[in-house]
């Protein structure tokens, strides 16, 4: 299975879930709670993927878990721990208090709405950043091994 295949993942009932490009997490487990609702989730894990597997409904206009936390369209903002952040930028920590539904955030939402243009260029941007991704490892691929293995090859 190629990491962009969508890939099931466990729900808090023990059931599968099929959520869409969300790559396996490991490792340690701690309880947040998102929205009043009690989640098992990955030590330093993006909260959005968190988000994503409890079927919490959050926007995420420039986020793809391969690309990193682009930051660029701040769609996914949520209220952490009594401040305001990006859920596509912070790492999930033991007891993290999540509020999806707060004045701020609908606050910042009508400031976004303001914002269409850089909100589509921030999803290009991130369409075109995991397009050149795709094709460096196809050509990569089809060349035979990795761009440092060919840049080798020529030096004496």
């Amino acid at each position: 299975m190629r990491q962009t295949d969508h890939l099931p993942v466990p729900t808090d009932a023990g059931q599968r879930a099929e959520l869409g490009p969300i790559l396996p997490a490991s490792g340690p487990t701690v309880r947040i709670q998102i929205d009043g609702a009690i989640f098992d989730s990955f030590v330093g894990e993006p909260l959005i993927d968190a988000t994503n597997r409890a079927r919490m409904e959050l926007a995420q206009v420039c986020y793809h878990p391969q690309l990193g936390p682009i930051q660029t369209c701040a769609t996914c903002t949520v209220e952490l721990d009594g401040g305001i952040g990006r859920a596509c930028g912070t790492p999930v920590r033991a007891g993290m208090i999540i509020r999806t539904q707060t004045a701020a955030r609908w606050e910042l939402a009508g400031l976004l709405r303001g914002r269409d243009a850089q909100l589509a260029l921030g999803a290009i941007f991130a369409v075109l950043r995991g397009v050149g991704w795709a094709l460096r490892e196809s050509r990569d691929e089809t060349q035979g091994g990795s761009r440092a293995e060919r840049a080798d090859r020529g030096s004496p």
